[in-house]
């Protein structure tokens, strides 16, 4: 059980990477960034009535919207600190 909160963990650290490139206004490829929002999106169907599973959900959003439209880098930075948080407390920090 350790070692798949660990994996989601590091799933959480790869959304706030992908977050914080597309707040820096880097383009990632296309196929990682719907990797890492179906990743996310199955994390959050796993406990739909935990806040966690409200702040993967809203990641799954911005991913998919950061690749049709620009989103003001102020959002991303945010949900990417908070997808962050998430994901270190993961590891038991």
């Amino acid at each position: 059980m350790k070692i798949l909160l660990l994996v989601m963990g590091l799933a959480d650290i790869n959304a706030m990477v992908m977050l914080a490139a597309a707040g820096f206004g880097a383009h990632a490829p296309i196929h990682i960034v719907i990797f890492t929002a179906v990743c996310s999106f199955a994390k959050a169907l796993i406990s739909i009535k935990d806040i966690g599973s409200a702040i993967d959900f809203g990641v799954v959003l911005l991913l998919f919207l950061s690749v049709f439209i620009t989103i003001p880098a102020w959002i991303l930075f945010i949900w990417a600190f908070f997808v962050g948080v998430k994901g270190i407390r993961s590891f038991g920090v």
